[in-house]
């Protein structure tokens, strides 16, 4: 393993998802569901999107008090193949950078291009084991990101841990016209970290990485049950105070994701390998 790590820096956000879903405080039902409850619903319906193309947009906003100081943006595709769930993801403006994603069963791998390490002749892209990263960082099996960097509907299987708060906002709209049921959960990261199994040095490293923030997460989910939007509010008192970083997540034309591959073996060096 070369120098390069995986480190939250500025205003980046380090998000920590327990693995499978939990009984966390969560009353209310759905529109759509009278007997589901509102962390129930949302898994539904990240279950659900997570098997249907679409396209991905996310925006990313850094404010100070009440300004944006900071902001980019991010597209993809989503795409459900040979039983694993790809996300192919490139910046709009700025830099170039080039992203896929891979979820399949005990596996979540992302792939870089271009690499921030270096990488051994004719290789182009780096291939990040996201697991085997939490569990040598944090000392547990969770799924560690660094700011946009994770998987786009990641903070969704957030509030599936025990110690999520979810509720039901009630109906809403998306965009102009796109009636969707809304959901607002709270996750307390150093929390859900102790929930999955981290505790001692590795809890606090992720206490050093995060800060003892709780990130409000907001869902909507229309009448097909398929997640339209998510947006994340996570305060950053590592980047200052009063530093608070927003992320848009929007998903389109459900069904018609392009087709989306992980990079050959012949081109990808593993994060783990030194050139």
């Amino acid at each position: 393993m070369g120098a390069w790590k995986l480190l939250p820096v500025g205003a980046a956000a380090l998000l920590l998802a327990a693995c499978g879903s939990g009984g966390g405080s969560n009353s209310a039902s759905t529109s759509g569901s009278t007997s589901a409850s509102p962390q129930r619903a949302v898994a539904d319906a990240l279950a659900k999107t997570e098997a249907t193309s679409s396209h991905v947009f996310v925006t990313v906003q850094v404010y100070n008090g009440r300004h944006a100081v900071t902001q980019y943006g991010e597209h993809g595709s989503l795409d459900r193949s040979g039983g694993d769930l790809f996300i192919d993801r490139r910046q709009t403006g700025g830099a170039l950078i080039h992203e896929i994603f891979q979820r399949g069963d005990g596996k979540l791998d992302l792939y870089l291009n271009p690499s921030p390490a270096p990488l051994a002749k004719g290789k182009k892209w780096l291939k990040i084991d996201l697991i085997r990263y939490g569990k040598e960082r944090y000392g547990a099996e969770t799924t560690a990101f660094v700011s946009a960097d994770r998987e786009p509907l990641q903070p969704a299987r957030l509030l599936g841990s025990s110690v999520a708060h979810v509720t039901l906002v009630g109906p809403d709209f998306v965009g102009p016209n796109i009636p969707t049921t809304h959901y607002r959960g709270h996750v307390n990261v150093v929390a859900a970290g102790r929930a999955a199994g981290v505790k001692g040095a590795g809890l606090r490293t992720l206490t050093s990485d995060m800060g003892k923030v709780t990130q409000t997460i907001d869902v909507w989910v229309d009448k097909q049950g398929l997640i339209e939007q998510l947006i994340v509010s996570s305060p950053q008192p590592t980047a200052g105070k009063g530093v608070t970083l927003r992320e848009t997540v929007q998903l389109q034309d459900f069904g018609k994701g392009g087709a989306v591959k992980a990079p050959p073996a012949s081109v990808t060096q593993s994060f783990y390998k030194a050139p």
